[in-house]
């Protein structure tokens, strides 16, 4: 289980995510926020004496895309970051070092906001769809090490 620090609408958010497209809600036990039966598992909330929220792997992953698909920019914000970013640091993306074009350039926060970061162009890389999936929510520390990996097996290849 994940431990996540959740605010209340983000909890609602999640539990509504996991119910939707058949899932099913089922009584929760003592100290649990939710519980829904999905296709893909129980999808479980568990509440933390720290404050922090244990999620199942299912529900971990509903975060996960919650929180992708939140994140970014839309619309003329976007275009101006991409734009500002592209100046910066070319049309590369920052994990692969591959050339990133249109629908799959994706502004990526560096130090995710859930981790603290902020909208600062100084947290903010360009990063191809891939990559930026498959880093999601992971510590900044995780991110770089991602990086160098990707980076060593296209110089590889």
């Amino acid at each position: 289980m994940q431990r996540i620090p959740l605010s209340p609408a983000e909890l609602m958010r999640l539990q509504s995510a996991c119910a939707e497209g058949g899932g099913v809600p089922e009584p929760v036990a003592a100290g649990e926020a939710f519980r829904v039966r999905t296709s893909g598992g129980v999808a479980l909330a568990r509440a933390c004496e720290d404050g922090t929220f244990a999620l199942s792997p299912s529900a971990f992953a509903v975060l996960q895309k919650l929180r992708a698909a939140g994140a970014q920019p839309t619309g003329e914000s976007a275009v101006k970051l991409a734009g500002e970013l592209i100046i910066r640091d070319g049309r590369r993306c920052f994990y692969c070092d591959g050339e990133v074009r249109g629908e799959d350039a994706v502004v990526e926060r560096l130090l995710s906001r859930a981790r603290g970061g902020s909208d600062d162009l100084a947290n903010l890389a360009l990063a191809c769809r891939p990559c930026a999936g498959a880093v999601c929510d992971r510590p900044i520390v995780q991110k770089v090490r991602f990086r160098d990996e990707r980076r060593l097996r296209r110089s590889a290849a």
